[in-house]
């Protein structure tokens, strides 16, 4: 999880922290995928929990930025759609569905990562995510 946080902090994700105000606060990764917010002075500020973390769009937004995740997909299989936004209503798609409905990149990552969470576990999804980050 720390490499998956670390590419949207890459993509310009910040932590919306409920306590620390700090400006710069300094993140820490503890070994269970949350972080922890410390002051420059090295007092504790905050934890950050994973569950919290994979909630906030924000962070899904940053990470398909930084790893290049189409802007318009379908939702069904997760296709490229390169249609003008006008008939994004009703597109089509080269999968089997007749009809399609668009969404974002990150919007399409995000609600598979929760399938995986829900339907195997969160290391499953934690591998899915690692599996969509360019190699450097």
């Amino acid at each position: 999880m720390e490499t998956i946080i670390k590419v949207a902090i890459s993509g310009g994700w910040k932590p919306q922290y409920e306590k620390a105000t700090e400006l710069n606060s300094v993140i820490h990764f503890c070994e269970d995928g949350s972080i922890l917010a410390t002051g420059e002075n090295g007092k504790f500020l905050e934890v950050y929990d994973k569950s919290k973390i994979v909630l906030d769009h924000l962070f899904w937004q940053a990470l398909g930025k930084a790893c290049g995740w189409k802007d318009l997909v379908c939702s069904f299989c997760g296709t490229e759609i390169t249609r003008p936004a006008s008939s994004l209503d009703d597109g089509w798609c080269r999968c089997d569905m007749k009809s399609t409905k668009a969404q974002n990149g990150w919007e399409y990552q995000a609600l598979k990562f929760h399938e995986i969470n829900l339907t195997e576990s969160f290391e499953k999804a934690v591998e899915y995510l690692l599996t969509l980050i360019p190699k450097a």
